[in-house]
């Protein structure tokens, strides 16, 4: 093992940041409303949902019917259409309860990531063999290739929030707008999640 394949994970680990997606989305709308500073603590919600993500992904994909794959894609379709629903009717400026609701807001952002069948399907093809890879090396390669691809990836997470934590600024029509867009990108990600 090199230190290329601790880069490979970093750049693994950015990439599926800023990589369009659900989750993706879901940071949008929610940094769109409480912005910047209120969203950041969303950019670790892979360190909350992946372990139980990654036990499912390494221990039973491989073993489970392909319509387990399937039955996820129509939860997380399901999911995605209601929180698209939750956020065309949400204030664009958060009331005092909705910026201290940040348990249920990270609850929604890990069911989103859970619902979700790419991460599933990324680490039982990329990064559940690549870390297996190194750990077979050493046990200290392949908890760095972890460590690695998490490290980027919340990294990206923050500059994402951030990006579109600025947009909170903007006058409340525009923010209206914003929020609209994030509601269709949302309920988009749903229909194609339930489509075949």
């Amino acid at each position: 093992m090199t230190m290329g394949y601790l880069l490979e994970a970093a750049m693994l680990g950015l990439s599926a940041a800023l990589l369009p997606g659900a989750l993706q989305a879901f940071f949008f709308a929610q940094a769109l409303r409480l912005g910047t500073r209120r969203a950041l603590f969303l950019a670790f919600t892979p360190l909350l949902s992946d372990g139980p993500l990654v036990l499912v992904s390494l221990l039973l994909l491989s073993q489970v019917p392909e319509g387990w794959l399937r039955a996820l894609r129509v939860l997380g379709g399901l999911y995605l259409l209601y929180l698209a629903w939750q956020v065309a009717k949400s204030p664009p400026q958060p009331s005092e309860e909705a910026a201290l609701g940040r348990v249920r807001t990270l609850m929604q952002a890990v069911t989103v990531n859970w619902l979700n069948p790419n991460p599933y399907i990324f680490w039982a093809t990329v990064l559940g063999p690549r870390t297996l890879e190194g750990w077979k090396q050493h046990p200290l390669w392949g908890l760095g290739f972890i460590a690695s691809f998490y490290l980027l990836l919340v990294a990206g997470n923050i500059a994402l929030l951030a990006l579109f934590g600025r947009m909170h600024g903007l006058p409340l029509q525009w923010r209206r707008r914003f929020l609209r867009l994030a509601a269709v990108l949302l309920a988009v990600l749903g229909v194609r999640f339930l489509l075949p």
